[in-house]
Protein backbone atom coordinates (compact mmCIF):
# COMPACT_ATOMS: atom_id res chain seq x y z
CA UNK A 1 0.00 0.00 0.00
CA UNK A 2 2.97 2.04 0.76
CA UNK A 3 4.26 1.66 -2.24
CA UNK A 4 1.03 2.78 -4.49
CA UNK A 5 0.65 5.70 -2.24
CA UNK A 6 4.76 7.29 -3.16
CA UNK A 7 3.68 6.35 -6.72
CA UNK A 8 0.40 8.42 -6.43
CA UNK A 9 0.95 11.84 -8.58
CA UNK A 10 -0.29 15.92 -7.10
CA UNK A 11 -2.59 15.35 -10.20
CA UNK A 12 -4.36 12.21 -8.97
CA UNK A 13 -4.51 13.25 -5.68
CA UNK A 14 -5.90 16.33 -5.89
CA UNK A 15 -8.53 14.92 -7.40
CA UNK A 16 -9.11 11.93 -5.36
CA UNK A 17 -9.08 14.88 -2.56
CA UNK A 18 -12.00 16.74 -4.13
CA UNK A 19 -13.91 13.71 -4.43
CA UNK A 20 -13.71 13.31 -0.64
CA UNK A 21 -15.14 17.17 -0.38
CA UNK A 22 -17.60 16.30 -2.92
CA UNK A 23 -18.82 13.07 -0.70
CA UNK A 24 -18.62 14.61 2.81
CA UNK A 25 -20.99 17.20 1.19
CA UNK A 26 -23.37 14.79 -0.53
CA UNK A 27 -23.17 12.27 2.61
CA UNK A 28 -25.32 15.42 4.65
CA UNK A 29 -28.06 15.03 2.54
CA UNK A 30 -27.76 10.88 1.92
CA UNK A 31 -31.22 9.05 2.81
CA UNK A 32 -30.69 5.42 3.33
CA UNK A 33 -33.83 3.78 0.96
CA UNK A 34 -36.64 3.00 3.09
CA UNK A 35 -37.94 -0.18 0.73
CA UNK A 36 -34.35 -1.42 0.87
CA UNK A 37 -33.28 -4.83 3.71
CA UNK A 38 -29.47 -4.38 2.46
CA UNK A 39 -28.09 -1.42 0.63
CA UNK A 40 -24.69 -0.11 0.11
CA UNK A 41 -23.84 3.51 0.97
CA UNK A 42 -20.87 5.55 0.44
CA UNK A 43 -19.75 7.19 2.34
CA UNK A 44 -20.90 4.94 5.41
CA UNK A 45 -22.62 7.22 7.82
CA UNK A 46 -22.94 6.05 11.48
CA UNK A 47 -24.95 7.15 14.45
CA UNK A 48 -23.92 7.90 18.11
CA UNK A 49 -23.93 3.90 18.69
CA UNK A 50 -22.00 3.11 15.81
CA UNK A 51 -24.38 1.61 13.41
CA UNK A 52 -25.18 2.14 10.03
CA UNK A 53 -27.83 1.58 7.94
CA UNK A 54 -31.90 1.74 7.74
CA UNK A 55 -33.27 4.73 9.20
CA UNK A 56 -29.44 6.01 9.98
CA UNK A 57 -29.63 9.40 7.58
CA UNK A 58 -27.22 11.56 6.51
CA UNK A 59 -27.02 15.35 8.67
CA UNK A 60 -25.87 18.99 8.34
CA UNK A 61 -22.58 18.71 9.86
CA UNK A 62 -21.32 21.94 11.91
CA UNK A 63 -17.70 20.69 12.60
CA UNK A 64 -15.50 18.10 11.35
CA UNK A 65 -12.72 15.89 13.22
CA UNK A 66 -10.89 14.01 10.72
CA UNK A 67 -8.31 11.46 10.68
CA UNK A 68 -6.47 9.88 8.06
CA UNK A 69 -3.53 7.71 7.22
CA UNK A 70 -2.36 10.17 4.46
CA UNK A 71 -1.28 13.69 4.21
CA UNK A 72 -4.41 15.80 2.81
CA UNK A 73 -4.56 19.45 1.11
CA UNK A 74 -1.59 20.11 0.69
CA UNK A 75 -2.00 22.54 -1.48
CA UNK A 76 1.60 24.57 -1.48
CA UNK A 77 3.13 21.05 -2.98
CA UNK A 78 0.29 21.08 -5.76
CA UNK A 79 1.02 24.22 -6.81
CA UNK A 80 5.05 23.77 -6.51
CA UNK A 81 4.41 20.72 -9.11
CA UNK A 82 2.75 22.18 -11.49
CA UNK A 83 5.12 25.31 -11.65
CA UNK A 84 7.79 23.37 -11.94
CA UNK A 85 6.19 20.83 -14.34
CA UNK A 86 5.64 23.96 -16.44
CA UNK A 87 8.95 25.83 -16.42
CA UNK A 88 10.33 22.81 -17.27
CA UNK A 89 8.55 21.13 -20.14
CA UNK A 90 8.15 22.00 -24.09
CA UNK A 91 5.05 21.23 -24.65
CA UNK A 92 2.32 22.51 -21.58
CA UNK A 93 -0.36 20.50 -23.30
CA UNK A 94 -0.56 17.85 -20.51
CA UNK A 95 -0.48 19.88 -17.82
CA UNK A 96 -3.48 22.01 -19.35
CA UNK A 97 -5.37 19.35 -19.43
CA UNK A 98 -4.82 18.57 -16.21
CA UNK A 99 -5.19 22.14 -14.57
CA UNK A 100 -8.67 22.20 -16.81
CA UNK A 101 -9.76 18.96 -15.52
CA UNK A 102 -8.91 19.96 -11.74
CA UNK A 103 -10.76 23.20 -12.57
CA UNK A 104 -13.71 21.65 -13.96
CA UNK A 105 -14.34 19.65 -10.33
CA UNK A 106 -13.54 21.98 -7.81
CA UNK A 107 -15.52 24.30 -9.88
CA UNK A 108 -18.33 21.35 -9.04
CA UNK A 109 -17.81 21.12 -5.83
CA UNK A 110 -17.76 24.59 -4.61
CA UNK A 111 -20.95 24.71 -6.61
CA UNK A 112 -22.27 22.59 -4.76
CA UNK A 113 -21.40 23.90 -1.67
CA UNK A 114 -22.76 27.47 -2.41
CA UNK A 115 -26.31 25.78 -3.96
CA UNK A 116 -26.70 23.55 -0.63
CA UNK A 117 -24.96 24.62 2.30
CA UNK A 118 -24.83 28.49 2.86
CA UNK A 119 -26.71 30.35 5.11
CA UNK A 120 -29.76 30.43 2.27
CA UNK A 121 -30.21 26.49 1.97
CA UNK A 122 -32.86 25.17 4.12
CA UNK A 123 -31.12 22.29 5.68
CA UNK A 124 -28.13 25.42 7.32
CA UNK A 125 -31.13 27.55 8.52
CA UNK A 126 -33.15 25.11 10.23
CA UNK A 127 -29.30 24.27 12.26
CA UNK A 128 -28.91 27.73 12.99
CA UNK A 129 -32.65 28.03 14.74
CA UNK A 130 -30.08 26.48 17.33
CA UNK A 131 -29.02 29.58 18.57
CA UNK A 132 -31.97 30.50 19.97
CA UNK A 133 -31.72 27.75 22.37
CA UNK A 134 -30.42 27.71 26.16
CA UNK A 135 -26.14 27.49 25.85
CA UNK A 136 -26.69 24.16 27.50
CA UNK A 137 -28.68 22.93 24.66
CA UNK A 138 -26.69 24.74 21.71
CA UNK A 139 -23.95 22.70 22.77
CA UNK A 140 -25.61 19.35 22.86
CA UNK A 141 -27.24 20.29 19.12
CA UNK A 142 -23.39 21.40 18.04
CA UNK A 143 -22.32 17.98 19.43
CA UNK A 144 -25.02 15.94 17.29
CA UNK A 145 -24.02 18.15 14.28
CA UNK A 146 -20.45 17.31 14.84
CA UNK A 147 -18.97 14.02 12.91
CA UNK A 148 -15.92 12.26 13.15
CA UNK A 149 -14.40 11.24 9.65
CA UNK A 150 -12.10 8.35 9.15
CA UNK A 151 -9.96 8.43 5.88
CA UNK A 152 -7.56 5.50 4.68
CA UNK A 153 -6.01 6.40 1.55
CA UNK A 154 -7.88 8.92 0.28
CA UNK A 155 -11.42 6.38 0.91
CA UNK A 156 -14.03 7.52 3.60
CA UNK A 157 -14.11 4.62 6.11
CA UNK A 158 -16.69 5.89 7.86
CA UNK A 159 -18.53 9.20 8.82
CA UNK A 160 -19.11 9.21 12.82
CA UNK A 161 -21.76 11.07 14.30
CA UNK A 162 -21.29 11.56 18.21
CA UNK A 163 -18.24 9.54 17.91
CA UNK A 164 -20.76 6.69 17.12
CA UNK A 165 -18.07 3.99 16.15
CA UNK A 166 -14.85 5.91 16.03
CA UNK A 167 -13.32 3.34 18.77
CA UNK A 168 -13.68 0.71 16.18
CA UNK A 169 -10.66 2.47 14.43
CA UNK A 170 -7.07 2.65 15.77
CA UNK A 171 -6.45 5.98 15.37
CA UNK A 172 -2.68 5.67 16.12
CA UNK A 173 -2.87 4.05 12.21
CA UNK A 174 -4.17 7.44 11.27
CA UNK A 175 -0.91 9.79 11.15
CA UNK A 176 -2.77 13.13 10.16
CA UNK A 177 -5.17 14.89 12.11
CA UNK A 178 -7.41 17.91 10.54
CA UNK A 179 -10.31 20.08 11.89
CA UNK A 180 -12.67 21.99 9.33
CA UNK A 181 -16.25 22.93 8.50
CA UNK A 182 -17.71 22.71 5.16
CA UNK A 183 -16.54 26.63 4.35
CA UNK A 184 -13.38 25.07 4.75
CA UNK A 185 -13.11 22.91 2.28
CA UNK A 186 -15.02 25.39 -0.16
CA UNK A 187 -12.35 27.14 -0.21
CA UNK A 188 -9.60 24.21 -0.87
CA UNK A 189 -12.09 24.23 -4.42
CA UNK A 190 -11.70 28.27 -4.83
CA UNK A 191 -7.82 27.78 -4.00
CA UNK A 192 -7.60 25.37 -6.71
CA UNK A 193 -10.06 27.60 -9.13
CA UNK A 194 -7.63 31.02 -8.24
CA UNK A 195 -4.59 28.99 -9.32
CA UNK A 196 -6.03 27.53 -12.54
CA UNK A 197 -6.90 30.90 -13.64
CA UNK A 198 -3.57 32.63 -12.50
CA UNK A 199 -1.74 29.80 -13.98
CA UNK A 200 -3.96 30.48 -17.44
CA UNK A 201 -2.66 33.85 -17.54
CA UNK A 202 0.95 32.23 -17.33
CA UNK A 203 0.25 29.69 -20.11
CA UNK A 204 -1.15 32.67 -22.34
CA UNK A 205 1.43 34.71 -21.67
CA UNK A 206 4.09 32.18 -22.46
CA UNK A 207 2.59 30.66 -25.73
CA UNK A 208 2.13 34.58 -26.89
CA UNK A 209 5.76 34.79 -25.93
CA UNK A 210 5.95 31.47 -27.64
CA UNK A 211 4.31 33.01 -31.14
CA UNK A 212 6.09 36.14 -30.69
CA UNK A 213 9.76 34.15 -30.90
CA UNK A 214 7.89 31.70 -33.33
CA UNK A 215 7.47 34.31 -35.87
CA UNK A 216 10.42 36.10 -35.37
CA UNK A 217 12.67 32.29 -36.14
CA UNK A 218 10.73 32.59 -39.21
CA UNK A 219 11.27 36.27 -40.10
CA UNK A 220 14.94 36.37 -39.12
CA UNK A 221 16.94 34.97 -42.00
CA UNK A 222 21.02 34.81 -41.73
CA UNK A 223 22.36 34.75 -45.22
CA UNK A 224 25.67 36.51 -46.86
CA UNK A 225 25.31 38.61 -49.87
CA UNK A 226 27.14 38.47 -53.22
CA UNK A 227 27.87 41.46 -55.07
CA UNK A 228 27.76 39.11 -58.29
CA UNK A 229 25.76 36.26 -59.71
CA UNK A 230 28.74 34.00 -59.63
CA UNK A 231 29.03 30.07 -59.11
CA UNK A 232 30.12 29.04 -56.56
CA UNK A 233 31.35 25.71 -56.88
CA UNK A 234 35.26 26.31 -56.75
CA UNK A 235 35.38 28.02 -53.83
CA UNK A 236 33.24 25.42 -52.30
CA UNK A 237 35.77 22.80 -53.41
CA UNK A 238 38.57 24.51 -51.30
CA UNK A 239 37.32 25.37 -48.48
CA UNK A 240 35.76 21.67 -48.41
CA UNK A 241 39.36 20.07 -48.76
CA UNK A 242 40.94 22.53 -45.87
CA UNK A 243 38.25 24.04 -43.96
CA UNK A 244 34.72 22.77 -43.31
CA UNK A 245 33.50 19.89 -42.53
CA UNK A 246 33.20 17.42 -45.81
CA UNK A 247 29.79 15.73 -45.09
CA UNK A 248 29.17 19.61 -45.87
CA UNK A 249 26.99 19.39 -49.43
CA UNK A 250 26.68 21.67 -52.23
CA UNK A 251 23.50 22.75 -51.45
CA UNK A 252 23.67 23.26 -47.85
CA UNK A 253 27.00 25.31 -49.00
CA UNK A 254 25.01 27.62 -51.39
CA UNK A 255 22.28 28.33 -49.04
CA UNK A 256 25.22 30.99 -47.08
CA UNK A 257 24.01 32.97 -50.61
CA UNK A 258 20.72 32.44 -50.23
CA UNK A 259 18.23 35.12 -48.79
CA UNK A 260 15.70 32.16 -47.59
CA UNK A 261 18.41 31.77 -45.11
CA UNK A 262 20.74 28.71 -44.60
CA UNK A 263 20.03 25.13 -44.47
CA UNK A 264 21.58 23.99 -41.33
CA UNK A 265 25.03 25.40 -39.68
CA UNK A 266 27.53 24.57 -41.22
CA UNK A 267 31.00 23.11 -39.00
CA UNK A 268 34.10 24.65 -40.07
CA UNK A 269 36.88 22.96 -38.87
CA UNK A 270 39.69 24.96 -39.52
CA UNK A 271 40.78 27.34 -36.91
CA UNK A 272 39.15 30.23 -35.75
CA UNK A 273 41.22 32.88 -36.84
CA UNK A 274 40.89 31.71 -40.11
CA UNK A 275 37.04 31.82 -40.34
CA UNK A 276 37.37 35.17 -38.71
CA UNK A 277 39.74 36.13 -41.96
CA UNK A 278 37.55 34.46 -44.18
CA UNK A 279 34.48 36.64 -43.28
CA UNK A 280 36.44 39.54 -43.64
CA UNK A 281 38.28 38.95 -46.61
CA UNK A 282 34.57 38.28 -48.20
CA UNK A 283 33.69 41.10 -47.47
CA UNK A 284 36.82 44.00 -47.88
CA UNK A 285 36.10 46.47 -50.21
CA UNK A 286 39.33 46.72 -51.51
CA UNK A 287 40.50 45.67 -55.42
CA UNK A 288 42.80 43.59 -56.10
CA UNK A 289 43.75 42.72 -60.03
CA UNK A 290 40.91 44.60 -60.68
CA UNK A 291 39.10 42.25 -58.33
CA UNK A 292 36.24 43.49 -55.75
CA UNK A 293 35.48 41.83 -52.72
CA UNK A 294 32.86 38.88 -53.11
CA UNK A 295 29.96 39.99 -50.63
CA UNK A 296 28.50 43.13 -49.89
CA UNK A 297 29.61 44.88 -46.50
CA UNK A 298 26.78 44.53 -43.73
CA UNK A 299 27.24 46.08 -40.57
CA UNK A 300 26.99 43.14 -38.43
CA UNK A 301 28.62 40.28 -40.63
CA UNK A 302 30.17 38.66 -37.39
CA UNK A 303 26.78 38.05 -35.95
CA UNK A 304 25.54 37.15 -39.33
CA UNK A 305 28.36 34.87 -39.23
CA UNK A 306 27.66 33.27 -35.90
CA UNK A 307 24.47 31.84 -37.59
CA UNK A 308 25.40 30.58 -40.37
CA UNK A 309 28.70 28.63 -39.40
CA UNK A 310 29.98 26.79 -36.06
CA UNK A 311 33.53 26.11 -34.79
CA UNK A 312 34.11 21.75 -34.74
CA UNK A 313 29.92 21.62 -34.40
CA UNK A 314 30.22 24.03 -31.21
CA UNK A 315 28.50 27.28 -31.70
CA UNK A 316 30.43 30.47 -31.98
CA UNK A 317 29.81 34.08 -30.21
CA UNK A 318 29.93 36.81 -32.93
CA UNK A 319 32.28 38.69 -30.18
CA UNK A 320 34.50 35.79 -30.60
CA UNK A 321 34.61 35.70 -34.12
CA UNK A 322 35.44 39.27 -34.41
CA UNK A 323 38.16 39.02 -32.09
CA UNK A 324 39.81 36.28 -34.06
CA UNK A 325 40.10 38.42 -37.25
CA UNK A 326 43.43 38.16 -37.60
CA UNK A 327 46.45 38.18 -40.11
CA UNK A 328 47.49 34.60 -40.58
CA UNK A 329 50.67 33.46 -40.02
CA UNK A 330 50.51 30.45 -41.83
CA UNK A 331 51.39 31.75 -45.52
CA UNK A 332 49.88 28.52 -47.06
CA UNK A 333 47.01 28.20 -45.18
CA UNK A 334 46.71 31.81 -45.77
CA UNK A 335 46.95 31.09 -49.45
CA UNK A 336 44.04 28.53 -49.65
CA UNK A 337 41.62 31.34 -48.20
CA UNK A 338 42.61 33.56 -50.06
CA UNK A 339 42.33 31.25 -53.55
CA UNK A 340 38.58 30.15 -51.69
CA UNK A 341 37.67 34.28 -51.24
CA UNK A 342 39.11 34.91 -55.20
CA UNK A 343 36.92 32.59 -56.44
CA UNK A 344 33.84 34.72 -56.01
CA UNK A 345 35.45 38.05 -56.85
CA UNK A 346 34.33 38.82 -60.12
CA UNK A 347 36.69 41.40 -62.51
CA UNK A 348 36.08 44.69 -62.79
CA UNK A 349 35.83 46.13 -66.19
CA UNK A 350 39.35 48.71 -66.67
CA UNK A 351 37.49 50.90 -69.41
CA UNK A 352 34.40 51.62 -69.73
CA UNK A 353 31.77 50.43 -71.75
Amino acid sequence: MEDERQKITIFDRILRELDLIENIYKAQFQVYPKDKLFFIQYPSIQNEKGQSGRGIDGKYICHIDCWSDVELFNLHSFKADFTNRFENTNDPTLIKNQLLTLHKKATEVRDFYNNNLTNKNKIVIDYLKINDLPFSEQKEKMEQHSTTIIISDYYINAICFDNGGVNRWKKKDYEFRYFFDNGYLALICQNIIDFFFLFEKSIKKDESRSIIENKASKTETYSLKLNDNIDTESCYNVLKSYFIDKATTKKVFNSIFDKKGIITKISWIGSLPELGRFIFLLHNNYEIDNNKAGCKRQSNIYEISSHIFSHNGKEIKALALKDNNRQLKDKKRLSYLLKAVNHLRKPVPTTPK
